[in-house]
């Protein structure tokens, strides 16, 4: 399985096999289905908004000399690593540059999609527009440790510091049992063990703080 390793605008970043994976899943439901063209098209696209949605993230800490910082794009999306930020404010704005990088390819792709491009390109900007959307909007989700969630902790950080992580993953469970709920009845079945997972991490360190 390839583990690959570059660097991009000075950052290390690295491609887990866990993301080879998924891609693969796509493609064989793509070839399954005989959209093959339009599964690579999906991938390329994914890939390079996920990796997009990292710099956000990545630029972000460098302008607060977080150094250092790499990127790792795996199974489930991408992480960026950096020092801990010295102010919640800080961390604030780190957490939503990721969407934010996204959400701004959102108005391009808007716009592209006047041009109705045949073909490849068409799909190009569908795919473009539609996973920078969807990607951005789940990862602004109250849901920890999703972006929103991290912005929702830094937030209370401010306000009540003494509670701020309780308070958190308590709404980051919730939220995580919700979106399971919502999507097991839609038989979305890839999110719904999305959000087991993000349940289980939020249960997992309330856990552990009312043992503290």
């Amino acid at each position: 399985m390839p583990d690959v390793r570059f660097g991009l605008f000075g950052f290390p970043v690295h491609i887990a096999p866990g993301a080879f994976i998924l891609a693969g899943i796509i493609l064989v439901f793509g070839l399954s289905g005989g959209g093959l063209t339009s599964s690579l098209v999906f991938v390329a696209v994914a890939v390079a908004s996920i990796l997009l949605h990292e710099l956000g993230h990545a630029f972000a800490a460098k302008a607060f000399r977080l150094q250092p910082i790499d990127i790792t794009l795996h199974g489930f999306g991408g992480m960026t690593r950096h020092r801990r930020p010295d102010r919640p404010w800080k961390a604030l704005l780190i957490s939503l540059a990721g969407p934010g990088a996204g959400l701004a390819v959102v108005p391009v792709a808007l716009g592209l999609g006047l041009l109705q491009l045949p073909g490849v390109g068409g799909w190009l900007v569908e795919y473009l527009f539609l996973v920078n959307l969807v990607w951005s909007l789940f990862n602004l989700l109250p849901v920890y440790p999703l972006d929103g969630g991290q912005a929702l902790g830094s937030i209370l950080a401010m306000v009540i510091p003494s509670v701020a992580t309780t308070v958190t993953v308590s709404i980051g469970l919730v939220g995580a049992v919700i979106m399971g709920v919502v999507f097991l009845v839609q038989g979305e079945w890839w999110i719904v063990f999305i959000a087991g997972m993000l349940a289980s991490q939020n249960y997992r360190i309330l856990q552990s703080l009312r043992r503290r």
